[in-house]
């Protein structure tokens, strides 16, 4: 999980600092949601971790006056931000699982845009996102990937 907030970290502040343009084929909101609850479902042998923070726990975070981050952009992320989901497998126990769930995130993923790959030995992270237009963009992805991946999925619309 360490990894997955590091990613997160990661990707936030590359976010800030660059102006992000993309282009991508359209696909429903829910096909990375799905696929995680297929496959923490299908897991028997806790090789799968998912958790989803839905946009009720979220909204507390918007309420009010609270400080949310250092400058406006900061804060106006958060609050463009509908739910984060988190989802880790692992390849210990079930290789076929673990690569039936490569091949079909692989086939999501190909409906959005890469931004950013950064490589450390074994270690890989990618950040996906999806074009609105105008310099805007929904649903970002940090994806990182070792001896397990690692996703981070934020659902919103982002200018």
């Amino acid at each position: 999980m360490k990894k997955i907030f590091t990613a997160f970290i990661a990707a936030t502040t590359i976010l800030f600092a660059t102006t992000l343009t993309a282009s991508t084929a359209y696909a429903k909101t829910g096909d990375l949601t799905s696929l995680f609850k297929k496959y923490d479902k299908l897991d028997k042998n806790d090789n799968v971790e998912y958790m989803e923070v839905n946009g009720l726990l979220l909204s507390l975070c918007k309420m009010g006056d609270v400080k949310i981050g250092e400058c406006d952009a900061e804060a106006q992320f958060v609050k463009n931000i509908k739910s984060i989901e988190f989802f880790e497998i692992e390849n210990e126990r079930n290789h076929e699982l673990f690569n039936n769930f490569c091949t079909d995130l692989d086939k999501i993923l190909n409906t959005y845009t890469m931004v950013m790959e950064t490589r450390d030995g074994d270690d890989v992270v990618k950040m996906y996102v999806r074009e609105l237009g105008n310099d805007s963009f929904k649903d970002l992805v940090i994806f990182t990937a070792d001896d397990e991946i690692d996703i981070v999925s934020i659902k919103g619309e982002f200018h």
